[in-house]
């Protein structure tokens, strides 16, 4: 029994032997994470550090090994190694640097991102966009009153806002027995071409005269007015102001262009035009182009027939007019011949090709908008073309004219020949007569009132006439003649003296003539042509 005792102690002992040389082993090995764990927990760990820190990337490193730059802006830490030696800055694109951008926007050039402020014709933050200018030019910030219009200002160089120029007082000048009138652009006064002239007599009172030609110089606005006979009277003249860093964003809606170059392109959605204003014009909307235009601002006085819309005559480009842009259906345009009213209810274009020249726009007497010229151009639907017109035809209702030079329209070449407040009027006197036919006015006799004249002649020759005695009856073919017409004798120069005569229709067409004597002898007339006049009243 002793014996067995002492072999169990001794195993005990080796078993803690051995159990203690192995813990003694484990103690210094280490574990292989990616052979030996699985389904690692960290939660609960105190410090987790899974990549390399530190301010300068290593020169080395292995696919796979990430890295975190702790002094790089938040967001642009985190490093990969991509390819071997080769770092990588994770986490896709990265923004720019947001300090110090404020009120700007993201933009890149497809390769890099920056932040950009709004330019070109606006300004401010995104969120509350000021438009300061219209196709590049500025727009002044004065605030405007009611009533006001954008109108472009030359000095300044910008659209301010503003009253719509008042009309000036009319300008009257005198002229006496006078075939033409001058007046000088700086009599007159008036900043415009655009002139409206009438002139009138000196009766009570006073009555229109019809001028026979008016002509205004676009550049000195001197006026020459001629009458066709000597007029004596006054004319009145009136008139009106008449990148390697980044690009920029596309803008879309009413503005075009890039975030640092932005230009308004429409108002509303609705388009703006970018020829570039004059002195004194406003933005007006143009119904046939669809767009705002810069156009001469029409005055508030009623006697000025630019203010009206009718048949106006706008250049739309260098080589297109448009003409009646507000002639509708709803808002036809009227003209009228004698008493005959045609609604024109559509515009027209007229687009020049080429060539220098004048255009004579007017309303033919068949109611047609009619472009006549000695340049070459084609006219729309709803308007004629018709060449070889060097001034207004007689029998047409004048609109404008336009300039051509070089094969453009010229940009002030525009003359408004419109003359809404004129008339003239036809009444019929002591026979007479006056009728309308197809729009024109027709003057003629009133043979109710004025007579009719036929008139033959013939050479006779009668025979010796004793004294006291007539000669026989001779006749002469007057055609239209009747019984029972007067006539008029005309009797030879020469008739002898003592010869006395007489003349009669003796029948239809036929006059017959008859000779007496009282001469107291007997008289042999000469040979001579005798006239008879027949004079019908009705």
């Amino acid at each position: 029994m002793p014996e067995k005792r002492h072999i169990v102690i001794r195993s005990i002992r080796g078993w803690l032997l051995i159990w203690a040389a192995a813990g003694f082993g484990f103690a210094q090995t280490q574990i292989d994470l990616r052979m030996q764990a699985r389904n690692v927990d960290f939660s609960t760990a105190r410090s987790t550090r899974p990549s390399k820190t530190g301010t300068v990337l290593p020169t080395a490193c292995a696919v796979g090994e990430t890295f975190f730059k702790s002094d790089a802006p938040a967001g642009k830490n985190q490093y990969g190694c991509t390819a071997t030696d080769t770092w990588t800055l994770q986490g896709g694109d990265a923004l720019p640097a947001m300090a110090g951008n404020a009120d700007t926007v993201l933009s890149t050039d497809g390769t890099n991102g920056q932040w950009r402020a709004l330019g070109g014709d606006l300004r401010g933050k995104p969120e509350a966009v000021t438009v300061t200018g219209i196709q590049g030019r500025g727009v002044a910030a004065n605030s405007p009153a009611d009533g006001n219009v954008l109108q472009w200002n030359a000095t300044a160089g910008q659209w301010m806002p503003s009253l719509p120029p008042s009309a000036p007082p009319n300008y009257v000048t005198t002229f006496s027995a006078a075939t033409l009138v001058a007046v000088a652009g700086t009599a007159h006064g008036f900043a415009t071409a655009n002139l409206l002239v009438d002139c009138y007599d000196n009766s009570t009172p006073p009555q229109r005269v019809e001028t026979d030609q008016v002509t205004i110089d676009a550049v000195t606005r001197n006026v020459t007015i001629r009458f066709s006979t000597a007029q004596t009277g006054y004319c009145v003249i009136n008139g009106g102001a008449g990148g390697a860093g980044g690009g920029p964003v596309s803008l879309g809606g009413d503005v075009t262009g890039s975030t640092s170059n932005t230009t308004v392109s429409r108002i509303q959605n609705r388009p703006v035009a970018a020829a570039a204003p004059s002195d004194g014009q406003a933005l007006v909307w143009n119904a046939a182009a669809g767009s705002w235009q810069p156009q001469a601002v029409a005055t508030n006085n009623v006697s000025m027939s630019a203010q009206l819309g009718d048949l106006n005559v706008v250049r739309t480009s260098g080589t297109t007019l448009t003409i009646g842009a507000g002639c509708s259906a709803a808002t036809p345009c009227n003209v009228r011949f004698g008493g005959t009213v045609y609604s024109i209810k559509n515009g027209a274009t007229a687009t020049l090709t080429s060539g220098d020249g004048i255009a004579y726009i007017y309303i033919s007497p068949g109611g047609v908008i009619t472009v006549g010229h000695n340049v070459s151009l084609t006219c729309s639907s709803g308007c004629a073309a018709v060449t070889g017109i060097t001034a207004f035809p007689a029998d047409v209702i004048p609109v404008f004219t336009w300039t051509a030079l070089g094969g453009v329209w010229e940009a002030s070449g525009g003359s408004d020949q419109r003359a809404w407040l004129g008339a003239k009027v036809l009444n019929s006197g002591a026979g007479i007569a006056i009728s309308e036919t197809s729009g024109q006015t027709v003057v003629g006799v009133d043979t109710a009132t004025v007579p009719t004249y036929t008139t033959g002649s013939a050479v006779l020759d009668f025979p010796a006439i004793p004294n006291s005695g007539c000669a026989a009856e001779q006749t002469f073919s007057v055609p239209g003649a009747a019984t029972g017409d007067a006539v008029a004798a005309g009797w030879p120069a020469g008739l002898e003296t003592g010869l006395i005569g007489m003349m009669r229709v003796n029948e239809a067409g036929s006059v017959a003539v008859r000779l007496c004597n009282f001469s107291g002898a007997s008289v042999d007339p000469a040979i001579a042509t005798f006239r008879a006049t027949i004079v019908r009243n009705f």
